[in-house]
């Protein structure tokens, strides 16, 4: 089912954190060879609270994926956020990073680096608007 499919069935909208929580999202793409990143950092408002982009040049949107997550989890780790939500839209990304999937070898240090980030912050839910649950970063449940 595709994207626009889902969206008949669902109002996708982007919601915010509770006040004591900030909502990290990210997107990576990969459009005529060339991949590039963004990610957002929100307050409870709905505030920018830091935002970056940046092309990587040629890659995959796999890797696209995995470093704008890498990238927003360490911004974050750096401004000293204690709770973060973080919100993307790679499913396959989500699977590998709860171990439900195996991580292919090229963003095995992505990945590695993603869960050594988490463990620095009180909380950290990932959720994806592809319609899977909100689950703690690290589990296998």
């Amino acid at each position: 089912m595709s994207l626009k499919e889902v969206s008949k069935f669902f109002h996708i909208k982007w919601q915010p954190p509770d006040h004591s929580q900030v909502k990290l999202n990210f997107d990576g793409s990969f459009r005529h060879g060339v991949a590039t990143i963004g990610f957002l950092l929100r307050n409870s408002d709905g505030n920018p609270l830091f935002a970056a982009c940046r092309n990587l040049g040629n890659t995959n949107a796999l890797v696209a994926e995995a470093t704008a997550l890498r990238d927003g989890l360490y911004t974050a780790l750096l401004h000293q956020y204690q709770r973060v939500i973080v919100e993307g839209d790679s499913k396959l990304l989500l699977d590998c990073i709860t171990l439900r999937y195996a991580v292919p070898w090229r963003i095995g240090l992505l990945i590695w680096l993603i869960i050594l980030y988490s463990e620095s912050f009180c909380l950290v839910l990932l959720s994806s608007h592809v319609c899977v649950p909100s689950v703690p970063l690290g589990s296998a449940g």
